[in-house]
């Protein structure tokens, strides 16, 4: 069940209420499993064969937890690779076996049997919890799990489960090992997150998605102009910042209103002055995960400069596969690699924009090559990413104001981003002439708008979050 779904913003206040009559007992056991049955009852939603693949992962890591746990100094990397590879089984199989059979196809005339099946939900976001939690035991990051309860409820739960944020172990486990008091201020500070998200979805990405569609689909972009390509792209860009952190921002508020802290995913990404900067702030959990089991694993940059710009290009290669079996992909993937590498030869990275309009042009310069990329990532095939480009860079065809989704979706998106520009400035650079917004008055007007324009400007079709589809 998405958290953008009426059926969970129905059901959701009563699984609030019942949880802290429960949790007010003080049985930590009686709340864990009220939780688990929650959030196991939300995901079989998708589809109750998905449950089968989330039992045997959390089966599989649970029981590499406490093998490696009580291996003590007797532990081999044999025995990690291991549970590495049998609790990575599931998504290697179901997103990239058609991927991976049809690029061998290619290469040796031998024919391979496909399947068509649906890939289950949210499988990347709850492997790589999962996966991280063995190699943290096995580093001794954090001692073994011995309660099956507390550590399916970790994989499991539900505000996380189908895009994140991923979890570490040594910040999840010993908050669902632990009472929870209720708190006004938290549940005051979940609502706002909440409500944050939902803006983000439904009046900013949902609207965008009428511009971004028009142009990406079905090669459409062959018969309108450079301009409105141009502009598709920026939406992109637009659209798949405001779905991903509204649908962070619901979870971390979800998750907060239950009296847990998720990990923080996004830091204002499109103030990043550079590729380096830009990765600290976007997909925060994703870009931690990837540092702490790949890149500083494979040697880190304690190493030659030629073994670390290997290391750098090896895991957004993994960074790009993650995201989706499509070359488009692993082009992205290999795209950013590249920029950081180039980024730490030249030292780009730690240059210093002293000056405003300097910092305004690094950020521009930033944002394009981000837009660029966002390009590959949104296409289906890479003739089409290049024609798309191809297309804007050529300047042709005479912009069609009709394809922005028409005057209304017009007003209501100059109107969001504007919000969105406000919001995201204050939280970058504490300007002194907008603490008026911290003000009570303003701030509870605020929530007023929001909700109003949630509630009559937002899609409310419960529509899909790009980052489920990973």
């Amino acid at each position: 069940m998405f958290l953008n779904s009426f059926n969970f913003l129905l059901t959701f206040p009563c699984v609030f209420v019942l949880y802290w009559i429960l949790a007010s007992k003080g049985n930590i056991t009686v709340r864990n499993v009220y939780l688990l049955a929650i959030s196991l009852c939300f995901y079989v939603m998708f589809n109750p064969f998905f449950l089968v693949v989330l039992g045997y992962v959390t089966a599989i890591t649970y029981a590499g937890g406490l093998f490696l746990g009580n291996m003590s100094r007797r532990r081999t990397p044999g025995w990690l690779s291991l549970f590495i590879v049998l609790a990575l089984f599931p998504l290697l199989t179901f997103k990239y076996y058609n991927f991976f059979v049809s690029n061998l196809e290619a290469l040796v005339p031998i024919k391979f049997p496909r399947y068509s099946y649906f890939v289950p939900m949210g499988i990347s976001f709850f492997t790589f919890q999962a996966v991280g939690y063995v190699v943290d035991v096995y580093k001794n990051a954090v001692p073994a799990e011995h309660s099956l309860l507390q550590y399916s409820l970790f994989v499991c739960y539900f505000p996380q489960i189908v895009s994140g944020p991923i979890s570490k172990a040594s910040e999840l486990l010993p908050q669902l090992q632990g009472t929870r008091a209720f708190s006004y201020l938290r549940t005051r500070s979940g609502l706002r997150l909440f409500l944050w998200g939902a803006f983000l979805k439904t009046v900013l990405a949902d609207r965008l998605c009428m511009i971004v569609d028009i142009a990406f689909n079905d090669q459409q972009f062959m018969h309108i102009s450079s301009l409105n390509c141009l502009l598709a792209s920026i939406a992109y860009s637009l659209q798949i910042y405001c779905d991903f952190a509204g649908y962070t921002y619901m979870a971390i508020g979800a998750s907060k209103l239950l009296g847990f802290d998720l990990p923080d995913n996004f830091r204002q990404p499109y103030f990043a002055d550079s590729i380096t900067d830009f990765w600290r702030r976007w997909h925060i959990s994703l870009s931690r995960w990837l540092r702490d089991y790949i890149y500083i694993p494979l040697g880190g940059n304690r190493c030659s400069m030629l073994r670390s710009h290997w290391n750098i290009l090896v895991t957004f290669l993994a960074s790009g596969l993650w995201h989706g079996a499509n070359w488009t992909f692993v082009v992205w993937g290999g795209y950013y690699g590249i920029a950081q590498i180039l980024e730490k030869q030249f030292g780009w990275h730690k240059a210093k924009s002293h000056g405003f309009w300097r910092k305004i042009a690094r950020m521009a310069i930033v944002f394009s090559l981000v837009n660029l990329a966002w390009i590959f990532f949104r296409m289906d095939t890479l003739v089409n990413a290049f024609r798309f480009i191809g297309r804007i860079v050529l300047c042709r065809g005479r912009f069609d104001f009709n394809l922005t989704g028409g005057k209304e979706n017009t007003t209501v998106l100059v109107l969001a981003l504007t919000i969105l520009l406000f919001k995201d400035l204050k939280n970058e650079y504490h300007l002194q002439c907008l603490h008026w917004l911290d003000r009570p008055f303003v701030r509870w007007t605020a929530y007023l708008v929001l909700t109003m324009m949630i509630l009559t400007l937002g899609k409310l079709d419960s529509s899909l979050f790009i980052y489920a589809n990973f």
